[in-house]
């Protein structure tokens, strides 16, 4: 049975990293559009095709990067509240945590179990974030594509 004082450490952790977490996929998003805006300024290649390919693809494998490291960050917490025995499974936990698959074949310690599930609540918002920027980025960068087309 976990304490009330051990529930309450929980619930101000999860609180917190769900917030910092939030908050720096936002950021390093809006960092994104800049090296975006920089690629648009200099790529030059005579098929828009490409142009919008290369856009996407490298908003798609920076977006993917931003998850391995929240992904990372979340393991670290782990690891450092020793809800984990190591950071093989941190990582493990805390990717399935993140991307809501919840195996349960690993858990974490009692005293922690709550933070799983603040990193789900923290993966759907970040997934469902990353999912609509991407869009974003996709429509903005074939936009040009279609219309010039007819």
């Amino acid at each position: 049975m976990v304490s009330v004082d051990t529930l309450h450490f929980q619930l101000f952790i999860g609180s917190i990293m769900v917030i910092l977490s939030v908050v720096f996929h936002i950021v390093t998003l809006i960092g994104m559009v800049e090296v975006l805006h920089w690629l648009k300024q200099h790529l030059r290649f005579r098929i828009q095709a490409l142009n919008a390919t290369v856009m996407v693809t490298f908003s798609g494998l920076f977006i993917l990067g931003i998850h391995i490291a929240e992904i990372w960050i979340w393991a670290a917490l782990f690891i450092k509240l020793g809800a984990t025995p190591d950071l093989e499974s941190a990582l493990y936990f805390s990717t399935i945590s993140a991307t809501t698959v919840g195996y349960g074949d690993i858990v974490v310690d009692v005293d922690w179990r709550l933070l799983g599930g603040f990193e789900s609540m923290f993966g759907i918002v970040a997934f469902g974030i990353s999912t609509a920027f991407l869009i974003a980025v996709l429509r903005t960068s074939v936009s040009r594509f279609f219309t010039d087309r007819g």
